[in-house]
């Protein structure tokens, strides 16, 4: 009998736009409250912990991280 393969699942596009938003947040200098004024949210750890973000609040984020939405997908 084979053994099963181990895999491992993709991960999301929710989990890797934010993933990217925190990498070059850390790059750019830019902390957490200053991303929440953007998107205009109060706290900013419950939108990562749920992985939400509209087109729109993608859009300011790119435009306060200097860096193109592209960036955002890349895996």
């Amino acid at each position: 009998m084979a053994r099963p393969m181990n895999s491992t699942k993709a991960p999301s596009i929710p989990v890797i736009v934010w993933a990217n938003i925190v990498k070059w947040a850390i790059v750019r200098g830019v902390n957490d409250s200053e991303i929440a004024a953007v998107i205009g949210v109060k706290d900013l750890a419950d939108r990562k912990r749920k992985h939400l973000l509209t087109i729109e609040e993608m859009d300011r984020v790119c435009a306060l991280l200097a860096v193109e939405p592209e960036k955002l997908l890349e895996r």
